[in-house]
């Protein structure tokens, strides 16, 4: 029986999962382990090439979750079909580190914690390590959170905090983490826990991609908002706008602009459809 499961949502991920699984059958661990891939409704050849690693990374699997909404679902079929004690999530379009997994688990020690791993980019930028302080950072100024790119809990704790919400379109891992440290489920950084990972290669990709983690904040805020997730004030709201005129304006405006545009925007969607006051 297997230690940790490895879990890796996917969805027509045929161009990408090629070089997260070589990753994964590259792992130096010293934990007995299973990779279940689930296929969130392929019509691409995405299970063909997971099933095409079955020699090279023992206990592999691909289960079917085509029946759920979002990619949270995704992952609660593959919790749910799993057999370790642990779980480590990562993504399919991402590539962990050979060290990864011994320092996922190593940094949970046993215990029920939220390990939050090392996420960079390729140019070897932190999106989500600690400060030099040592304090883990929060979200949107309220709970820090484990990105699911690289995060690990133990099975037991990942159940009793009740899985992800397929509700969230994104950020069903914020949600998750805000729930587990609510009900006293500490987070830990696993700074040699290292995935890379993929971001868009334009600055429209980035700014589409911020869109949509801004419409997700909205969605966190209806529901975290009784428990303390602050709103945010009119000068945010001034600040933002004055932001996006600047890109209408210029066209070709500063890429961090038009990717602040992104989540701005992304903010002022989520409020209406969640119909909330989180522009």
């Amino acid at each position: 029986m297997p230690e940790v499961s490895i879990l890796v949502p996917a969805r027509n991920a045929a161009n990408c999962i090629g070089r997260q699984l070589d990753a994964l059958a590259a792992l130096r661990t010293r934990h007995a382990h299973e990779v279940i891939v689930a296929d969130h409704g392929s019509t691409d050849l995405t299970a063909v090439i997971v099933r095409g690693y079955r020699e090279r990374i023992p206990g592999l699997r691909v289960i079917d979750a085509s029946a759920v909404r979002h990619v949270g679902g995704v992952r609660n079929c593959a919790a749910a079909a799993a057999e370790g004690t642990f779980f480590a999530f990562c993504d399919a379009d991402d590539v962990v580190d050979a060290g990864w997994l011994d320092s996922l688990v190593g940094a949970a020690d046993g215990r029920d914690v939220l390990v939050r791993g090392a996420v960079l980019m390729g140019s070897g930028a932190t999106l989500n390590g600690a400060t030099s302080t040592g304090e883990i950072p929060t979200h949107a100024g309220f709970l820090p959170y484990a990105d699911t790119c690289s995060m690990g809990i133990a099975a037991g704790a990942f159940r009793a905090t009740g899985g992800f919400d397929d509700s969230f379109a994104r950020s069903s891992d914020v949600d998750f983490s805000w729930r587990a440290v609510q009900r006293g489920v500490p987070i830990v950084d696993a700074p040699c826990a290292v995935v890379y990972k993929s971001m868009p290669a334009t600055t429209r990709g980035r700014a589409q991609q911020c869109f949509r983690w801004g419409r997700a904040q909205a969605a966190l805020y209806r529901r975290h908002r009784d428990s303390g997730m602050p709103g945010r004030g009119l000068h945010d709201f001034y600040d933002d706008v004055h932001d996006m005129a600047v890109a209408a304006v210029r066209g070709r405006a500063h890429p961090e602009t038009v990717v602040s545009a992104g989540w701005a925007a992304g903010r002022l969607a989520g409020s209406l459809l969640e119909r909330v006051w989180y522009p």
